[in-house]
């Protein structure tokens, strides 16, 4: 070999190959750092993930407990408030059998007012047949000249006719019941 062409080819494959492998080298201590480097964020990025992910599930849980808590409270309100509703339409239902038997008991006490205006009437007429009969009595007993004094009939009769008077004034006041 001569030394000019030894020049020319300055590189040869035992440097070539020992400066692929240093290279190599190079490349594999960078990636042996780079794993050890993500390794070494990982772990502590993966035990803050855990403790944040397990505060927030506890959160969860917490809010969980107080949704069902407050749900409960409800269903409680709910069911005594429906008890309450149930009690009211009960009373209501009361309320409304009373009404109607008052009013039934009205509408017998009226019917029973109108037949007593009704006999109330009668007896008045009664009361002035009979009184306007007295009178005629009277007016041909003293026409021809009879007795002055009234007979025991007569002053039944007068007495007799007096209660229907009393009637009389009861009449309005009925009403009024």
């Amino acid at each position: 070999m001569s030394p000019t062409l030894y020049h020319r080819c300055p590189v040869t494959m035992d440097d070539q190959w020992k400066e692929d492998s240093l290279r190599r080298g190079w490349l594999w201590l960078l990636v042996g750092f780079l794993v050890v480097l993500v390794v070494s964020l990982a772990i502590p990025l993966a035990i803050y993930i855990l403790r944040s992910e397990s505060a927030t599930c506890q959160e969860g849980l917490q809010i969980q407990r107080e949704c069902h808590n407050a749900t409960q409270l409800l269903r409680k309100q709910l069911s005594q408030v429906q008890e309450k509703f149930l009690g009211a339409e009960t009373q209501a239902d009361t309320c409304k059998q009373r009404v109607v038997k008052l009013q039934s008991q009205e509408l017998k006490q009226q019917e029973k007012v109108q037949e007593l205006e009704g006999a109330i009437t009668r007896l008045n007429q009664t009361l002035q047949t009979t009184l306007a009969e007295l009178e005629q009595l009277r007016k041909e007993n003293t026409a021809s000249g009879g007795i002055t004094e009234p007979s025991p009939a007569s002053s039944q009769a007068t007495r007799f006719l007096q209660v229907p008077t009393w009637l009389l004034l009861l009449g309005p006041s009925i009403r009024l019941l």
